[in-house]
């Protein structure tokens, strides 16, 4: 799968790596910081946020959730391709700030239960960490089984997947 990953901090470089070593084709969007150094150095393609939306298959949204809203509803819904997965790793957004979402996308929740250097650690052993997931949207009639997929390869289906809704794994977050 050609995927992109917004954010390269905690979340992002853990599952950006755990991808690639999965054989998808990932690229990296990130603002000219540290973290983006880094991407660089563990060898990925930092894009422009339209060129790396334009290719990609799934789009991880791995920011703050502060600032997802501005970059959300600016950037990455208008220049997503229909059919495209979108993958939040955390309810909040879709709980307290989505007021519409387009139609033609799979929207999934993927919210691992550990930081990503655990997530990347676990992976390298040949484990996994537990998934709290959610199909929110499924536009292509494919969402189940491109979560299915992107729980293998993030090492997740080794760790345990919880099916359980946004809303409820924001509430258990929140506590």
């Amino acid at each position: 799968m050609d995927v992109t990953i917004i954010g390269y901090g905690i979340q992002g470089r853990a599952q950006a790596l755990n991808l690639r070593d999965s054989g998808n084709d990932v690229v990296i969007v990130n603002r000219d910081d540290s973290y983006a150094h880094n991407a660089v150095q563990d060898g990925f393609e930092i894009l422009p946020m339209v060129d790396a939306l334009n290719r990609a298959d799934v789009v991880f949204l791995l920011i703050p959730d502060a600032v997802q809203d501005a970059i959300l509803e600016n950037q990455v819904f208008p220049n997503l391709c229909a059919g495209t997965t979108i993958v939040f790793a955390h309810g909040y957004w879709l709980s307290y700030e989505a007021k519409s979402l387009p139609k033609d996308i799979n929207i999934l929740m993927m919210a691992p239960r550990f930081p990503g250097e655990q997530i990347r650690q676990t992976f390298v052993e040949g484990g996994g960490v537990p998934v709290y997931v959610d199909v929110v949207q499924d536009a292509s009639g494919t969402a189940e089984q491109i979560l299915e997929s992107l729980c293998k390869d993030l090492g997740y289906s080794a760790g345990g997947v919880i099916h359980l809704s946004y809303k409820q794994e924001t509430e258990i977050d929140l506590f």
